[in-house]
């Protein structure tokens, strides 16, 4: 599993079968050709492609193979395509995970890309010290502000609390 994954050059020479096609399966996938891969074949379910250009990569997004054929080794596609494979990794999803965090702290989300339990998708509301800082993978409006509220917090300065929630609302009054 992608959770598992720490270094490209175990694949150099090999093809890998990705599953998943979010942000994980094609970061590595392309640190996997950068790194010597001969292909990656990224997966997707249907209506979940990432639609991205990989150019010149040796990387192709196609829909999840519809079964594996032990005779011939080879994954199964939809059209009849087979792929034999080094390396299946899969990138099915992630779960936010703090061991070292006392039961009360966890973070419990159902949204994994933007926690929705989390001030500004960063700072925990039953204590208000403990930020998770880059947890969350949307853009959004307050990125600068978010960046410096963190950073002044840290600092002591609560005063730019109030900068930020002005900056907010006159972001989401445009909007």
């Amino acid at each position: 599993h992608s959770h598992n994954f720490r270094d490209a050059r175990a694949h150099a020479g090999q093809r890998l079968l990705v599953i998943g096609s979010g942000y994980s399966g094609e970061d590595i996938a392309m640190q996997c050709a950068k790194f010597g891969a001969l292909s990656a074949v990224v997966c997707h379910q249907e209506g979940m492609e990432m639609g991205h250009d990989f150019q010149d990569w040796p990387i192709v997004e196609r829909k999840l193979p519809t079964e594996y054929d032990k005779k011939s080794g080879e994954f199964k596609f939809e059209d009849g395509d087979g792929l034999e494979v080094d390396c299946v990794v899969y990138c099915t999803g992630y779960r936010h995970t703090f061991p070292f965090l006392d039961e009360p702290l966890q973070l419990r989300t159902a949204n994994r890309l933007a926690p929705d339990t989390l001030w500004k998708g960063m700072v925990h509301p039953d204590c208000t010290s403990l930020y998770f800082v880059g947890i969350c993978v949307e853009i959004n409006q307050c990125l600068g502000c978010t960046r410096q509220f963190f950073t002044k917090s840290l600092l002591g300065d609560n005063a730019v609390l109030i900068t930020c929630l002005l900056y907010t609302s006159a972001a989401a009054d445009e909007g």
